[in-house]
């Protein structure tokens, strides 16, 4: 009886994945699905990047709600602490008058995830 309360409270008090922060970046593609670009005269995108798990949901904005990269197709996020080990990853193009959807998927973090229309890379960083 005693080892089933000791496996039972290991596997209720344990945490399932360890959390980790890494260094986040993005490339995206230079195109729509549908051949157009982003943004009207040639535009490259302004990139807005929402993570979300389990615990907590982060997206990357900056002041007055601009993009952090704008008018780019690559893009460092910075470190981002991940409680988990996958995370819902959600891209999009901020316009003025209608966002464009870059991408969403449920992406491993420690790993590239493509999106079809843009790449993350997550890359194990030192959270200090």
């Amino acid at each position: 009886m005693n080892r089933i309360i000791v496996i039972l409270s290991t596997l209720l008090f344990s945490p399932l994945a360890s959390a980790s922060c890494y260094q986040v970046s993005v490339q995206i593609n230079e195109n729509k699905p549908n051949g157009s670009y982003w943004d009207r005269d040639e535009g490259k995108p302004d990139l807005k990047a929402c993570f979300i798990d389990n615990r907590s949901a982060l997206c990357t904005i900056g002041k007055n709600g601009k993009s952090l990269c704008e008018d780019s197709l690559s893009c460092d996020l910075g470190i981002i602490y991940f409680s988990g080990t996958t995370s819902n990853v959600v891209l999009t193009d901020l316009d003025l008058t209608s966002d464009d959807a870059i991408g969403i998927k449920e992406c491993e973090v420690g790993s590239s995830c493509n999106l079809g229309n843009a790449v993350v890379n997550f890359v194990e960083a030192s959270c200090n």
